[in-house]
């Protein structure tokens, strides 16, 4: 269920940029600045006893993208496998809570949900 929700947000963002890259110069470089903000960094604490820790480390950092207004943060799997505490980092420099929503072996994406506005 996780890979198919996946899939489709990602299927929804590739087919909205074409739209963007049509777009006048001065809509186009709002979409950029949109898009640079949907960027966000990720840090994750994982549980002490998980099985991953010894190759992939008990914190780890990454990014992941902003896909929807509720906080919802596609990601790349390995930095949620086993995680007990999440959080994004805005570009502001603002840090939110996040609670991990799914993982996708097949994938290798993961989604987090923000625990507040990310913009």
């Amino acid at each position: 269920m996780i890979r198919h929700a996946i899939r489709a947000l990602l299927l929804t963002a590739l087919l909205a940029c074409p739209a963007q890259a049509q777009s006048t110069k001065p809509e186009a470089s709002g979409a950029l600045d949109d898009l640079v903000s949907a960027v966000v960094r990720i840090k994750t604490f994982i549980n002490p006893d998980g099985r991953t820790i010894e190759n992939l480390g008990r914190e780890r950092e990454g990014s992941g993208i902003v896909i929807d207004a509720d906080g919802l943060v596609l990601t790349i799997g390995y930095l949620m496998v086993e995680a007990h505490a999440a959080e994004v980092i805005t570009n502001a420099g603002r840090t939110v809570p996040a609670n991990v929503v799914g993982y996708d072996h097949e994938t290798g994406f993961g989604l987090l949900r923000a625990m507040s506005h990310c913009g």
